[in-house]
């Protein structure tokens, strides 16, 4: 199993962990990055990313008519603004450059008779004709609501695919599309069908057809009572898949159809091969915002995407009140919605932290292909220490702790020093052991051309 960094998801890549715990990153939310659309409440489904050949940042999401009574939405149009920095965001005026047959709003960019409802769009660079790509609910000729794809070169001007078909039935968003580089193919979540909120994974290798639903997330025992899962997003991140499940909690006594009352917010999950997924420590990740602030009653983290620094950021729809509650108070609340960014460290998803004093880790067999290793550590105040073990862990001459110049500050890619050696050389291609020294210190990641080696691997 070769892996291009080791995280702390788990233990798995750990044969040893002593007086050290696991946390969860904490996302930290960028208030002047939140949008507030004056002509909506646009908590719907934001997709952000970074189109290279514009160099701007461009969000996408969808906009929505809410009616008093039971009836929740009676239309939905779909929105792009833009950004250079993807905080401050400018609506461009559409109206003569994108020809609609009736139109709602300046940044409005799609046919709203031919759509009900969208998820995430996803950015295709391998089809220039294609290069924007978002499953929706199609309207048919004959009025009938159908999964479709539709496509656009600039993501601006949108056609539908009345050919394809990604889903067997009608579900309602979110659906999420990623990659999956090892199989060359792509991956669309959403849920098994209309009402059914769980998630379901399918798989396309042409954007035509795509597999039959198969449930991968279905609430278990440690999650609370009539918890529901509502979406997710997931971001490939080097050579691992993160996303972000919705955790729906609902009312017990909501005995309608299907539950309508409760919160909304993110909880981590991590997947090595981009199909299995494991759920994280069963804290919220994204969590809920204070009383009365955008994201104070639901919040939808919905797109993540990697900065030109490496940080994370991750995109999210925020309501001030709980779900459903805009069946009444966003027709009189102007600012019941917008769209929220939060904050997070490279590789912070997960980190290692010494506890009172020194812990240490130590990793099981692995292989160094090459002569990187990068750590990413925080230690301030504290301090942070290598070595390097033979398989029966004992320390390799010249790779000790006392040898190890030791790090104090804050590196995403600290690269471990020995005296009297000048690198990992002579390391390579042997199956060792890591061995980790923190104080008062947080360890995100070990990168470098890493394989994980079993018994099997040295008969």
């Amino acid at each position: 199993m070769t892996l291009r960094s080791l995280f702390f998801f788990d233990d798995w890549c750990l044969a040893r962990r002593d007086n050290i715990a696991r946390r969860l990153g904490q996302p930290e939310w960028v208030r002047e990055a939140t949008y507030a659309d004056p002509t909506e409440n646009p908590f719907s489904y934001p997709t952000v990313l970074y189109d290279e050949q514009r160099k701007l940042w461009r969000m996408f999401y969808l906009g929505r008519e809410t009616m008093p009574g039971t009836l929740y939405r009676k239309d939905e149009w779909f929105l792009t603004v833009e950004s250079e920095d993807g905080i401050h965001w400018e609506r461009p005026d559409l109206t003569s450059t994108v020809p609609l047959p009736s139109r709602m709003r300046p940044h409005e960019i799609f046919d709203r008779q031919q759509m009900a409802t969208g998820g995430s769009v996803f950015l295709d660079e391998s089809s220039p004709q294609a290069r924007f790509k978002w499953p929706i609910l199609a309207i048919e000729e004959d009025g009938r609501r159908a999964s479709r794809l539709a496509f656009s070169a600039d993501g601006y001007n949108w056609q539908i695919d009345h050919a394809s078909r990604w889903h067997p039935g009608t579900p309602d968003p979110g659906f999420f599309t990623y990659r999956h580089a090892e199989r060359n193919s792509h991956i669309t979540l959403a849920r098994p069908s209309h009402g059914d909120r769980r998630i379901a994974l399918m798989e396309t290798q042409d954007w035509r057809t795509w597999s039959e639903p198969e449930v991968i997330f279905h609430p278990d025992p440690l999650d609370p009572p009539m918890c529901q899962f509502y979406g997710i997003a997931v971001l490939p991140y080097k050579g691992i898949y993160v996303g972000i499940l919705w955790m729906f909690e609902t009312d017990p006594l909501d005995q309608w159809r299907q539950k309508l009352e409760g919160k909304i917010y993110g909880e981590l999950v991590y997947s090595y091969d981009g199909l299995r997924f494991q759920r994280s420590l069963r804290q919220p990740f994204v969590g809920l915002n204070e009383p009365g602030e955008y994201g104070g009653g639901n919040i939808y983290p919905c797109s993540m995407a990697v900065d030109h620094e490496g940080q994370i950021r991750i995109y999210s729809g925020g309501t001030k009140g709980e779900h459903f509650q805009a069946r009444t108070l966003s027709r009189d609340e102007p600012d019941y919605a917008a769209i929220l960014m939060h904050r997070l460290r490279q590789d912070g998803f997960v980190y290692l932290e010494s506890q009172a004093g020194a812990g240490y880790l130590t990793t099981r067999w692995v292989r160094l292909n090459d002569e990187r290793m990068l750590l990413n550590v925080q230690a301030p105040y504290g301090e942070v220490r290598v070595q390097l073990s033979d398989l029966e862990g004992r320390p390799l001459p010249g790779y000790t702790f006392d040898q190890c110049e030791p790090f104090r500050g804050d590196s995403t890619a600290w690269q471990p020093q020995w005296q009297d050696k000048a690198g990992l050389a002579e390391q390579v291609g042997t199956p060792l052991r890591i061995d980790v020294r923190l104080y008062h210190a947080r360890l995100y990641a070990i990168h470098g051309d890493i394989e994980l080696v079993y018994a099997s691997d040295l008969r």
